[in-house]
């Protein structure tokens, strides 16, 4: 059975190919009529064009969104896997009209707009940001103080917000300003609360000390007195329901003819079901996910980031190394929840402000897609939120994606982040273009090491994990300490470890590792990968044993590499190294392509033929 959407389409009509729908919650509402009784698949097919949504296509597990039996639910684009396939977006925005010139800047009224995202004629425009010249601040219990006055002439004061890239080496933590005064020595910033308090826990104490940049902002942004460089833009929200947008075109840019998006839902795709009735067996083909944004980072909560997608979201009082147990990963823009047998295949997912993808649920398959310009990160991969922290995650295939130019506001993004999954498998992706990890397999919390408690053995952890064939390279742009392939915690059991098998992993930014064994990682076979550029050694990790973990059993095989791995904070128990190849680091690749054996490795590495088509996208 086949229904049509375009959008210019009917929603009183039948839906078949000469009459369509005009939206997809009409179709949708069709497929639920359709599914009780389905002898075949139901297939909803978009029609060239952009499916504007007012609001997220929710689909649920009890409320018939999910196919039956061997058949399957499909929402793909026109004529998919034919010449003839059609172009279809499924967009959260808003078309930006009835700018006005005032002086060097444009201006637009836009009512109670609220957004963190612009993309002006197809690209992405950045927030106002004060990058260099910074007053030289004064730490005090709910700000600083400083003896500039420049901060009294920020427009704007509860829009701006500091962020701190590198904090710890791994982090990039924001935080609003609450409001700006003026003293006798100068002036007092007064930060959003709970989050700067959130923040002075997690970087303040001794632990960090000197390691980063520390609660020190690094630039600011937020202020229309920022809007210094063409392409910047700023959403002044000072008065309720009448906000307003700035922005100062590029050379190229026409203001009377741009086309201009704001992004306005949170969420484009929202796939829920519960642990005794999940949803399941739905796929999404060929379509193309945009304008997406992502507000609490603008909220008193701010974003207090730790690793990955990973902030802190509570007061928990047992922060250890790292976040407390209310922390949860960046949402996904498209997610998945409590859902199983999900098929995403050559969906396009660009112009994102948060991660594009979230799935948890089991023997799900993320195929052919192709990822790029998205504030966060690529695929989020199982569960670290509090109230779901059981969720079983098992069986999931990331496979021929290609994810590159991640990250751009957010830069904790990694390409793949996985975390308390079970027999995962990450298979053939590239992953360029990338400010931090490029594949993450582990957990950012410290659920197994609390500062005030032993061990938990009953904590969800991953197993299993087959990290197979990856092309990874030119990550680590911005913040450093991660790898090309990074994982973190236990890896598996001495029965079902994990495998790290040929994978290209090149091109290091910053340090540390190609392949990184981080933070007591355990029962891992580290076999036939190519691993050079690297800052440090190839491979190698922390034991962290005085934190209560310690890596164990890893079986380093036949590698070629530019050197040994190199282990920190505490001895290694029952790892061992064997036909292993060392390079020259400065003419590592060259003598790879002439060695079969690594030249091999090398060449099946990253997207297989079927799918190598997806570089020729076009992309911004």
């Amino acid at each position: 059975m086949h229904f049509y959407v375009a959008p210019d389409g009917d929603d009183g009509g039948p839906g078949d190919r000469d009459r369509p729908f005009a939206t997809l919650e009409r179709a949708q509402r069709a497929v639920r009529a359709a599914t009780p009784g389905m002898t075949g698949d139901v297939v909803v097919n978009l029609r060239a064009g952009t499916h504007v949504l007012a609001d997220p296509l929710e689909l649920s597990g009890e409320a018939g969104d999910s196919g039956q039996g061997p058949n399957r639910v499909i929402y793909q684009a026109y004529g998919y896997g034919t010449p003839e396939q059609e172009t279809a977006v499924v967009s959260g925005g808003r078309s930006i009209v009835g700018w006005t010139r005032e002086g060097s800047l444009w201006r637009a009224e836009v009512g109670d707009l609220d957004t963190r995202q612009l993309y002006v004629d197809g690209r992405r425009a950045r927030r106002a940001a004060l990058d260099g010249g910074l007053p030289e601040f004064t730490l005090t219990d709910d700000g600083y103080t400083t003896e500039s006055t420049a901060p009294l002439s920020w427009p704007d004061p509860v829009g701006i917000e500091f962020v701190y890239t590198g904090a710890v080496p791994w982090s990039e933590p924001r935080c609003g300003v609450a409001f700006i005064e003026a003293t006798p020595q100068g002036t007092r910033i007064v930060m959003d609360q709970p989050c700067f308090s959130r923040i002075v826990a997690l970087f303040g104490g001794d632990l960090f000390k000197g390691l980063g940049t520390g609660i020190v902002p690094t630039s600011i942004e937020g202020s229309r007195s920022f809007l210094t460089e063409p392409g910047m833009f700023h959403l002044d929200r000072t008065e309720t329901g009448r906000h307003v947008l700035y922005y100062l075109p590029r050379p190229d840019e026409d203001m009377d003819t741009s086309s201009v998006v704001a992004p306005v839902l949170e969420t484009l795709v929202a796939g829920t079901g519960t642990e005794d009735d999940p949803l399941h067996d739905v796929t999404f083909r060929g379509l193309t996910f945009s304008h997406a944004t992502w507000l609490r980072p603008g909220t008193a909560d701010g974003f207090v980031h730790y690793i990955g997608g990973l902030h802190e979201n509570g007061d928990g009082a047992a922060i250890a190394v790292t976040l407390s147990e209310h922390a949860e990963s960046m949402p996904g823009n498209v997610a998945f929840r409590y859902a199983d047998r999900i098929v995403l295949e050559r969906n396009r997912f660009i112009h994102l402000g948060a991660q594009a993808l979230e799935i948890v649920g089991s023997e799900n398959v993320v195929r052919g897609n192709v990822i790029t310009d998205v504030s966060g990160g690529g695929i989020l991969v199982g569960d670290d939120r509090r109230e779901t922290a059981g969720a079983v995650s098992r069986g999931n295939v990331v496979t021929n994606n290609w994810i590159h130019g991640i990250g751009a506001e957010y830069r904790g993004g990694t390409g793949v982040y996985a975390t308390r999954t079970a027999d995962l498998t990450v298979s053939h992706n590239q992953i360029n273009n990338v400010p931090y990890s490029g594949i993450f397999v582990g957990q950012g919390h410290e659920q197994l090491v609390r500062a005030d408690g032993p061990q938990d053995p009953e904590a969800p952890r991953n197993t299993g994990a087959q990290i197979i064939g990856n092309h990874v390279f030119d990550y680590m742009r911005e913040l450093q300490d991660g790898g090309g392939i990074y994982t973190t915690f236990g890896q598996g059991t001495p029965d079902n470890v994990s495998r790290i098998h040929g994978n290209h992993v090149h091109n290091e930014n910053k340090v540390n590792f190609g392949i990184y064994s981080d933070w007591g990682s355990t029962w891992q076979i580290v076999e036939d990968n190519v691993i050079y550029g690297t800052i440090d050694n190839s491979t190698g990790g922390c034991s962290a044993v005085d934190f209560g973990r310690q890596t164990v059993g890893i079986r380093f095989i036949g590698n070629f590499w530019i050197g040994e791995p190199v282990w920190y904070m505490g001895p290694v128990v029952d790892v061992t190294l064997s036909g292993n190849t060392l390079l020259p680091r400065e003419t590592a690749e060259e003598v790879c392509r002439a060695d079969p054996r690594a030249a091999a490795i090398m060449d099946g590495a990253g997207l297989q033929p079927e799918y190598r088509d997806l570089l020729d996208a076009v992309e911004p």
